[in-house]
């Protein structure tokens, strides 16, 4: 059709863009990066502070192994075991939950730039655009989609394929009567 290779011939218009520099410049990733700071440095605090008193105990079941029974010296071991093992968790948990929470944030801004990408695209008109840093591809127009005709190619592929299969299975000696030991 006419509009079909009008289409064709329109010239190619490539946008790159430097994806780790918009990143670094957009306020919300410096905003998440100084929440995550603070999130470390109040975690950091206290499980400093849960270390101290854990060492005051250990400190307390030193001094009071003249005076404590043998059962109760026991208790307070198993007890400071627990409370290193607690002290321990709430670290990794608290840990794994900051990085999540960062991740989701950067996953919004993520989504904020590929939105911005493809409303950059359609006002100015860019038919592919490419990242600076590495070369890959964030978008390409709808024009450069060939997903139809290589479904086209594979259909015909696997009739062509199925059709050799079949005919070559027809073809194949029997395996009645064969010499051949099986594994």
């Amino acid at each position: 059709s006419p509009a079909a290779a009008a289409e064709a011939a329109r010239e190619i218009r490539i946008a790159v863009v430097d994806l780790a520099a918009a990143a670094e410049q957009m306020p919300e990733k410096k905003e998440v990066e100084a929440r995550v700071q603070a999130q470390i440095e109040a975690l950091d605090r206290e499980v400093q502070a849960r270390w101290k008193e854990l060492e005051k105990l250990n400190e307390g079941i030193k001094t009071g192994q003249k005076v404590l029974s043998a059962e109760a010296q026991a208790d307070q071991q198993a007890t400071s075991i627990r409370k290193e093992k607690e002290i321990s968790e709430y670290w990794t948990k608290r840990s794994e939950e900051i990085k999540r929470s960062a991740m989701e944030s950067t996953g919004a801004f993520s989504e904020l730039i590929r939105s911005s990408i493809t409303e950059m695209t359609k006002r100015e008109g860019f038919d592919l655009v490419f990242d600076k840093e590495n070369g890959r591809l964030l978008h390409a127009s709808d024009r450069f989609d060939h997903t139809q005709e290589l479904l086209e190619v594979l259909k015909q592929a696997r009739k062509s394929s199925s059709t050799t299969n079949s005919s070559s299975a027809t073809n194949a000696p029997s395996s009645k009567g064969s010499n051949r030991k099986t594994l």
